[in-house]
């Protein structure tokens, strides 16, 4: 049964990502659903890689009727596959996106 986790963990990209390594800090797609729902998909150990899964992700449900507004999270790959045992996960206390430095405000004369 093991090589069928090895096996999932490689399709999804975490390969790089050991038993005892399970702290490790990565990146995953956050899908925030109209309900107030979310969930976390594609961890990836990069943010790159990590924007790559959102294009895509964004890409899929382009077309659809109700669509996710995803986003970029960092989490560590053990709550990842923690989360993934939620369903209709409400929890305030989830990773969310960081939000980028506001610019000053610059003021004229």
């Amino acid at each position: 049964m093991g090589w069928l986790l090895r096996l999932a963990r490689s399709i999804a990209g975490v390969a790089a990502v050991e038993n005892g390594d399970r702290w490790r800090r990565g990146f995953s797609v956050r899908h925030d659903w109209p309900d107030g729902t979310h969930i976390l998909v594609g961890f990836r150990l990069t943010r790159p890689a990590a924007e790559r899964r959102r294009r895509g992700t964004e890409a899929y449900w382009r077309t659809a009727p109700m669509r996710p507004r995803c986003s970029v999270v960092p989490v560590s790959f053990r709550d990842w596959e923690l989360h993934g045992q939620r369903s209709d996960c409400r929890a305030p206390d989830c990773p969310i996106a960081e939000r980028p430095p506001a610019e000053p405000v610059r003021t004229t004369r």
